[in-house]
């Protein structure tokens, strides 16, 4: 188990934050590359629906629920209520998963 995840800092490049998320998500969470085979679609969807989210955050809007393209219950929506950085690395990490379940899908 990898346990050198470090915090977002100013310092960190966009890459750097994504890729720490996706070892969050893999080590913390459990969401394996074997467990994301065939889950390419709702990745997809769900990496969206945090960018879409962080949009509108940079353009003032208050949304209070996930955005139509959520693909799992209200429960798994976690989005960072103050700040876009946070949904834009979280939308990264599961757009960089749905890039390697394509792969495995192949």
């Amino acid at each position: 188990m990898k346990d050198d995840f470090r915090p977002n800092s100013p310092a960190q490049s966009g890459v750097e934050r994504i890729a720490i998320e996706r070892d969050r998500q893999i080590y913390e969470e459990g969401h394996t590359e074997e467990g994301d085979v065939g889950r390419a679609n709702e990745l997809a969807k769900a990496g969206l629906a945090y960018a879409e989210f962080a949009a509108a955050q940079v353009k003032g809007y208050v949304i209070d629920n996930p955005t139509a393209n959520w693909p799992w219950d209200n429960e798994a929506w976690k989005p960072d209520l103050e700040e876009p950085v946070p949904n834009l690395v979280k939308a990264g990490a599961l757009i960089a998963a749905a890039i390697d379940a394509l792969g495995s899908d192949l």
